[in-house]
């Protein structure tokens, strides 16, 4: 999906609207814990008791806190995917996706500090499936 579908698809925009509105330290702790453990595949990076602790932290439901975090899992798919360059990444979501400024610097912080080991380790992991499956054929 590109970043252009993304802004309009409703839920996705509806977990914009969440992170804009939750605290900035809170935030770029999300952020940061996302990006380090991302699995494109992997349906939650948190366990039960994380994601109550969450929801309690940022005062939300636990349909909110889902949809938020679908929404950073989404855009994050994306960032990887293109391995998109800081400057592009601020323009999205500032322009595009319309998050508070401080955020998008605060993303771009974490997604520039993380990007290359992430993006080096999925790669890493796709090779190795690859190889796995030429050892099983």
């Amino acid at each position: 999906m590109s970043f252009e579908n993304l802004a309009k698809d409703l839920s996705f925009v509806s977990g914009l609207e969440l992170l804009n509105n939750i605290d900035d330290k809170k935030f770029v702790r999300l952020v940061d814990r996302m990006i380090r453990d991302f699995e494109p595949n992997r349906l939650s990076s948190f366990s039960e008791h994380e994601l109550a602790s969450m929801e309690k932290s940022l005062k939300l439901n636990s349909n909110e806190c889902q949809c938020l975090l679908n929404c950073l899992s989404q855009l994050l798919k994306e960032v990887i995917s293109d391995v998109t360059k800081p400057l592009i990444l601020k323009n999205v979501l500032s322009k595009l996706f319309l998050l508070n400024e401080k955020k998008v610097e605060l993303f771009c912080e974490c997604w520039s500090t993380n990007a290359e080991q992430v993006v080096s380790r999925l790669q890493q992991n796709l090779t190795h499936s690859y190889r796995v499956i030429i050892i099983l054929l």
